[in-house]
């Protein structure tokens, strides 16, 4: 169980934006997202005491995509309009986990990603309001599906 995050921290962001010139009234958009914990450390045993990256990506497309395409779009696509990727360090309390037992730690990345999603949000929608294209919904739900990678 969760017990404290102690510190959240922006590692790297990079945001990459194009020119959005579209004479088209129907234009439909993709936005593809994914969120992964990976690099997790425990600093001590006795402390139950973690660390992760939380890494956030986020690509807007100019038209809906099939969910093959999706899963094999890369950021090359001529189709793209923004591309956002951001890593965030986060160091919290945990007990009860067991770094080697699938289902611990896919509780952990559900839990983090619940209480660490609206920070992660307000800095993603800050920073699209930097940019030439409006900043796109970002689901609720979407940072309670954290998954684990190795």
């Amino acid at each position: 169980m969760l017990k404290e995050i102690t510190n959240i921290s922006l590692k790297q962001f990079s945001i990459e934006d194009k020119e959005v010139i579209n004479d088209s009234d129907n234009i439909k958009l993709t936005i593809i997202g994914e969120s992964n914990l990976n690099k997790l450390v425990q600093f001590s045993e006795d402390k139950n005491v973690y660390s992760t990256n939380v890494w956030f990506k986020m690509a807007v497309l100019e038209q809906k995509l099939t969910e093959e395409e999706t899963k094999n779009f890369d950021d090359s696509d001529s189709r793209l309009y923004v591309s956002l990727n951001c890593i965030f360090k986060v160091d919290f309390v945990y007990e009860g986990l067991d770094i080697n037992d699938e289902v611990s730690k896919n509780n952990l990345a559900k839990e983090v990603g619940r209480y660490t999603g609206p920070y992660i949000r307000e800095v993603v929608a800050n920073m699209f309001n930097r940019t030439l294209f409006p900043v796109p919904p970002i689901p609720l739900e979407f940072f309670d599906e954290l998954e684990v990678v190795e």
